[in-house]
């Protein structure tokens, strides 16, 4: 903080101060004493902040004018022989200043400036989502709207007065300024002309840097007053279509990386996971094998019926062949088993595969729909997704991909709202159409009603004049209404509704 801004806090806060600080900045010291010289700067800067959102009391007053004294006594040293003792001078004031800034407004949900500054830093991370789609328009505009932004956020931030009541005033104009631009700029309708509104936040931000009085406590017999701020719920920030362009990024993030962890997944199933070739081809070994085996089983009957061998021969081979078949069947329904259920797996896994490229379809249509795209992939749970991914997937996961269904109660009751929403306005859009309609085109009403009002003028003037009627002159009349030259068909307004939600 410069010391022309600190001398404007203490002039305006009656904040004594010693006759040589105004030029300390300026004269300096000698570099065996920089940095001391620098610490003692920063604790006056968090003394002067802490008395601006806190109150200066006569305590904060005394520590902030010795601190001054402190600092114009280190530009007077020529050696370093009272390091020690000044070093021992700001220890025992910031000891005395210890207890007081734990209690800091500045600190708490009191700060306006924290509040504004979120605004701030949720808008600047929209327009950097949008700058960087290809299909955004008029980006050179978003580029001066973001530089502005930084504009804003470097004058808050240099603000000292962040928690009275007339911080908060100016913090509300900021607001109002910033979500007028952020509505218009949410629907790609920005131009250098909503960039105005930016202006308009960037002078208020200015006034706000200029307010040097900072809270003044004023104590009663029975009360105590002072010009805290204590309700910033119009600064405090609510998440909007505009600020949803960030978060939604975010979503749109997970659902690529979710589209390519499917890619990855597929391809595994193809060439690793329930690939069936290998046991297949053990198969058909096997089936050999038993082919030659029953062979050799029926040259042993002949070899025994011809005589050419004994018994002892015939039954020896008989149990050896035997034997061998029994293994050979056993391997053979293993990989049968192995197979099958490979198969099985793989045209369950085909389904979910199917259910998950069409799932990343579905979101992904919603990339330009912020808050329907958060609100959709916060009903996804990820974890069970990436579970039967990897493999792990219980069959309870598994059927949970399955049964995904965007006609849930919740997403309908969404879409209802949706909906309703659009119908209520248009609605209300009818009656005002249907009424200014009605003035037009009852021409019937309105002459009738004229016709009334002349029979009416005729009596009074016929009393007033003893019953004798009075020649009247044809008063020029302006046309009432003009006919609509074609009739237009009433509109349905379920139909306009649909029409929107399809566009």
């Amino acid at each position: 903080m410069e010391t022309q801004k600190i001398l404007s806090y203490l002039g305006a806060n009656d904040i004594s101060y010693d006759k040589d600080f105004a030029r300390a900045q300026n004269e300096g010291c000698i570099a065996e004493y920089a940095d001391i010289f620098n610490g003692a700067y920063q604790q006056l800067e968090k003394y002067v902040k802490f008395g601006l959102n806190n109150g200066f009391s006569s305590d904060t007053k005394d520590c902030i004018t010795r601190t001054t004294k402190i600092i114009t006594d280190i530009c007077q040293e020529k050696n370093t022989k009272g390091l020690n003792k000044i070093t021992l001078r700001l220890s025992e004031v910031d000891r005395e200043m210890t207890g007081a800034l734990k209690k800091d407004n500045a600190k708490t949900d009191a700060n306006v400036a924290n509040k504004v500054l979120e605004y701030v830093e949720n808008y600047s991370s929209a327009i950097t989502a949008m700058l960087d789609k290809p299909q955004t328009v008029r980006k050179e505009v978003l580029i001066s709207a973001k530089d502005k932004l930084s504009t804003i956020q470097t004058i808050v931030n240099g603000a000292g007065v962040v928690c009275t009541v007339e911080a908060l005033e100016l913090g509300k104009n900021i607001v109002f300024c910033l979500k007028q631009w952020a509505k218009d700029t949410a629907v790609n309708m920005h131009t250098e002309l909503t960039n105005a509104k930016l202006d308009e936040a960037i002078a208020s931000a200015e006034k706000w840097s200029k307010l040097t009085v900072g809270l003044i406590v004023k104590m009663g017999i029975f009360s105590k007053k002072s010009n805290l701020a204590t309700d910033l719920t119009e600064v405090t920030f609510v998440p909007d279509d505009f600020s949803k362009i960030s978060t939604s990024v975010v979503s749109l993030n997970k659902i690529v990386m979710f589209k390519d962890n499917l890619a990855t997944f597929k391809k595994s199933l193809a060439e690793n996971r329930f690939n069936t070739e290998e046991d297949e081809q053990l198969l058909e070994k096997q089936k050999e094998r038993k082919k030659k085996l029953l062979e050799e089983q029926k040259e042993n009957d002949a070899d025994f019926d011809n005589g050419i061998i004994d018994d002892e021969t015939y039954v020896h081979n008989d149990e050896h062949i035997v034997a061998q078949l029994k293994d050979c069947n056993d391997e053979m329904a293993i990989l049968r088993k192995s197979i099958i259920s490979a198969e099985k797996n793989s045209k369950a896994y085909t389904k979910i595969i199917r259910k998950l490229e069409l799932l990343n379809k579905v979101i992904i249509s919603f990339q330009d729909d912020p808050r329907t795209l958060d609100y959709i992939v916060g009903t996804i749970d990820f974890t069970k997704i990436m579970n039967v991914l990897r493999g792990y997937g219980s069959s309870e996961e598994i059927q949970h991909i399955l049964n995904i269904n965007f006609k849930t109660a919740s997403i309908e009751q969404f879409a209802q709202e949706k909906l309703k929403s659009l119908l209520g306005e248009y609605e209300e859009q009818e009656k005002e159409f249907n009424q200014e309609e009605n003035e037009i085109v009852d021409q019937e009403a309105v002459a009738k009603k004229q016709e009334e009002m002349r029979k009416k003028a005729e009596e009074i003037r016929r009393a007033r004049r003893g019953g004798v009627a009075v020649e009247q002159k044809p008063v020029e009349q302006k046309p009432v209404a003009v006919e609509r030259e074609t009739e237009q068909k009433p509109v349905d307004p379920i139909s306009v509704a649909n029409d929107i939600l399809d566009d």
